[in-house]
């Protein structure tokens, strides 16, 4: 005799709620690692590329000293133009604007007509929004800045005029637009505050981390120019 045994109710198919809310957990800690790692990536990228910006800026400024009886490029500060990053004011080249015949091919054209600030002073891991700023085209009489400083301690004006020759090679001449001393300015850095590339006077570049400079005297960035230590 045989018994006869009731079949199992059949599982009804697809996913159950929960089955469904663990998948899109998954998912969710899945693209949160991805997107993570890209833009670690993308960072590490950018930071590397505004390394390639400073040590072309750096030797520009080389350049220009010895062009210049080893003297820095003209700040503006005796005319009351006080910014580490200036590169026009109207039709006057300033600071980094100096350097521009090191720089592009053509300064005078770029001097005279409606002008994008040339890729080389923009550092890429700036925030979106400011960058557009930067790069949207300035006039003949309008002012003009880079995402970079320049150390004034190396630029001249007639009130201030000191050889290169003076600085130890170790002073830092160019690094990021860094300004995390300063909540008050309302701008950002180029790194979201995490530290800044650099390059010396004798021509070594490298990152230095945010954490470094916490012991220095000031919040600003001449004070690495003495005490800043950073990757070679």
């Amino acid at each position: 005799m045989h018994r006869v045994f009731p079949s199992p109710a059949r599982r009804q198919s697809g996913f159950t709620l929960v089955e469904l809310l663990v998948s899109l957990g998954v998912i969710a800690i899945l693209a949160s690692v991805l997107l993570s790692a890209s833009s670690t990536a993308q960072e590490s990228a950018n930071r590397t590329k505004c390394l390639g910006n400073i040590k072309q800026l750096g030797g520009a400024l080389t350049q220009y000293a010895a062009d210049n009886n080893n003297f820095g490029p003209y700040d503006g500060r005796e005319a009351g133009i006080d910014s580490p990053a200036i590169l026009r004011a109207g039709q006057s080249l300033i600071l980094f604007g100096q350097l521009l015949p090191y720089l592009i091919p053509d300064p005078d054209k770029y001097l005279a007509s409606v002008s994008q600030t040339p890729e080389v002073f923009l550092c890429p891991s700036t925030e979106r929004k400011m960058l557009a700023a930067y790069r949207a085209p300035v006039g003949p009489g309008g002012l003009q800045y880079t995402r970079y400083f320049m150390n004034t301690d190396v630029s001249t004006n007639p009130l201030k005029k000191t050889s290169l020759l003076a600085f130890p090679g170790r002073t830092i001449t160019i690094v990021d637009f860094c300004l995390w001393w300063s909540a008050a300015s309302g701008l950002d850095e180029n790194h979201k505050g995490k530290g800044l590339n650099c390059i010396r006077l004798d021509g070594s570049a490298g990152w230095i981390s945010k954490k470094d400079t916490l012991n220095l005297p000031g919040w600003n960035f001449e004070a690495l120019s003495r005490n800043g230590t950073g990757q070679q």
